[in-house]
């Protein structure tokens, strides 16, 4: 609920279906960041920046790097092997994979 603040509507950079929500916590700094990860329509898993605001009565979400999604139909029940694979992929693309021991996938 720390992130929900109304969204007015505005052009938005993609439509996120099947959409989850990742909190990710790093217990040694005692933080966490949630990051919106979704299909955008082309069968590729995309992950965004941080999100900065949500707003699930509008179905918008803003990102620290400004961008304005929309929310499409969300995912249900647990999360697919696909997107999964997806995930630890752009883990390791980002950067920090090694770190968090997430197993490499080339997706």
């Amino acid at each position: 609920m720390a992130l929900y603040q109304p969204i007015k509507y505005g052009k938005t950079k993609a439509v996120f279906d099947d959409w989850r929500m990742i909190n990710l916590y790093i217990d040694a700094i005692k933080q966490s960041q949630v990051i919106l990860m979704g299909n955008i329509g082309n069968g590729i898993i995309r992950l965004t920046s941080t999100v900065r605001q949500i707003d699930l009565d509008r179905g918008f979400v803003i990102t620290n790097s400004g961008s304005l999604y929309s929310l499409g139909k969300p995912g249900l029940g647990e999360t697919p092997a696909h997107q999964l694979m997806g995930i630890c992929a752009v883990f390791h693309q980002w950067g920090f994979g090694t770190v968090f021991g997430v197993p490499h996938f080339f997706y």
